[in-house]
């Protein structure tokens, strides 16, 4: 494989699960190949290591490219996660629900948590 032998028993500081997720009906046909076990409804978690200085695309199948900037960008990749509120059966809704929450502004707020993401 190209470049595995630059990463083979490399320490990393990876910020990810790597497991299998359900990320609701509406996202059962987008199913990525080559995830292993994971098919239909369910995705691997990818690892966000980089993001901050690589940019979009984002999400799992990379559908959020689109944004005024990176900071747009991944607030619309945290929305993907539920589809915008329509699945509600995913596993990410409650997470995406406090998300929205929180203030746009100042501590403990959306802006936290996308600065938080780019130092990724």
């Amino acid at each position: 494989e190209i470049g595995s032998r630059h990463l083979s028993n490399k320490k990393v500081f990876l910020w990810s699960d790597l497991l299998i997720h359900d990320m609701g009906q509406a996202d059962a046909d987008n199913a990525l190949p080559n995830q292993g076990r994971a098919t239909g409804r369910t995705w691997r978690t990818t690892p966000l290591m980089g993001i901050g200085l690589i940019g979009p695309p984002f999400f799992h199948d990379g559908r959020v490219v689109k944004a005024s900037g990176i900071d747009s960008a991944l607030d619309l990749s945290i929305d993907a996660h539920d589809n915008t509120g329509v699945d509600t059966d995913s596993e990410a809704h409650n997470s995406v629900e406090r998300y929205r929450a929180l203030p746009n502004e100042g501590i403990n707020s959306q802006r936290d948590i996308v600065n938080f993401m780019k130092t990724l």
